[in-house]
């Protein structure tokens, strides 16, 4: 190895370290919510889309 690519790999180590010990440190006990409902103003009229007056 040459001596700039040691020095890159040196400094390289450590941080991927790092990333992966706060990856593996993470809780994934996240629980999503629902999305709110959409106003009736933006909702479909019969199936149909609404028609945007100019």
């Amino acid at each position: 190895m040459t001596k700039k690519k040691t020095l890159f790999t040196s400094k390289l180590v450590p941080l991927v370290t790092a990333l992966l010990l706060a990856g593996c440190a993470s809780t994934a006990t996240f629980t999503p919510t629902a999305a709110p409902a959409a106003p009736a103003a933006f909702k479909e009229l019969d199936g149909r889309w609404a028609q945007a007056t100019p």
